[in-house]
């Protein structure tokens, strides 16, 4: 298999894509004269402009265009799903889709990104995922992954005007929560709990709005971790790594999920999740190691 560096857009082999070569080929995909299948749960603002489609449809490229997302969960933005439809594109949601596929008769690409800022951004900059996607040429596969395509189609409903209103009902709650979480201390010199508690709430916030999975509190301190302040201040407070399976950092774990949830308006377990909340906050158990 090759990589997003030994391969170009025209290799007949699967080609493994990260950081902007995905968006690369994903524009490459949308700007043929094939048909367009795309089932990506979370757009953010510009997604349609960043992936193509935006550029397709306003210079009257040929081919269908469908476009499937997940518009009930509050992590796509409406206004670009009223910018989809109004361009021409047909939209429909289901819910709790959360895959990122873009399909066409001769190529496929399966990955990790939304149709978002920082799902489609260079990772090296600030506020983007680390991202990953395998392109296939493949038409036998791409066969069968359009089967896929259209059985969830089936099952999903048309975009309205009174889905959109609901949408932004829950859009403008996800970004007034994110708004409400205080910016991250400074790091002082002798690092405190609440201080490492607090960017990590501020980080999960992040990642809320932008659509982040089920797993936003491990993402959010592995984020943390990344940061060279945020790690030197939880040494000084544990004298030790954040790594996997030291029973004697589980109180503070524990702490990181609980502070979360309860910025987010979440609870504790699937059984009592607040109504239309159940894929905000999955349970933290453990860090696992960055290194």
């Amino acid at each position: 298999m090759m990589t997003s560096t030994q391969a170009t857009s025209e290799s007949c082999e699967p080609c493994f894509l990260t950081d902007q070569a995905i968006r690369k080929e994903i524009c490459h995909l949308v700007s043929g004269c094939e048909d367009l299948y795309v089932a990506v749960a979370y757009w953010g603002k510009a997604g349609a402009e960043q992936t193509g489609i935006a550029e397709r449809v306003r210079v009257g490229g040929a081919g269908n265009v469908q476009v499937l997302c997940d518009l009930a969960s509050g992590a796509c933005n409406p206004a670009e799903i009223e910018g989809l439809q109004a361009a021409g594109v047909e939209v429909k949601t289901l819910n709790d889709l959360h895959a990122k596929v873009w399909i066409t008769a001769s190529a496929v690409i399966v990955g990790s990104a939304n149709a978002s800022t920082s799902g489609l951004a260079d990772e090296t900059r600030l506020g983007s995922k680390v991202e990953a996607a395998l392109l296939s040429r493949d038409r036998e596969l791409a066969r069968t992954i359009r089967t896929w395509f259209d059985g969830k189609w089936q099952k999903a409903r048309p975009v309205n005007d009174e889905m959109l209103r609901e949408a932004r009902r829950l859009w403008k709650k996800r970004r007034r929560v994110s708004r409400e979480v205080a910016p991250a201390p400074s790091p002082a010199p002798s690092a405190s709990k609440r201080s490492l508690l607090d960017r990590v709430v501020a980080v999960a916030a992040e990642l809320w709005r932008d659509g982040q999975p089920s797993d936003v509190t491990l993402q959010a301190v592995r984020r943390c971790n990344q940061d060279k302040a945020w790690r030197r201040d939880y040494l000084a407070y544990l004298n030790s790594e954040p790594t996997l399976r030291e029973n004697r950092k589980g109180e503070l774990h524990r702490e990181f999920g609980k502070n979360v949830k309860r910025q987010l308006g979440a609870t504790s377990g699937r059984d009592d999740m607040p109504a239309g909340r159940d894929d905000l906050v999955g349970t933290y158990t453990e860090l696992l190691s960055d290194s």
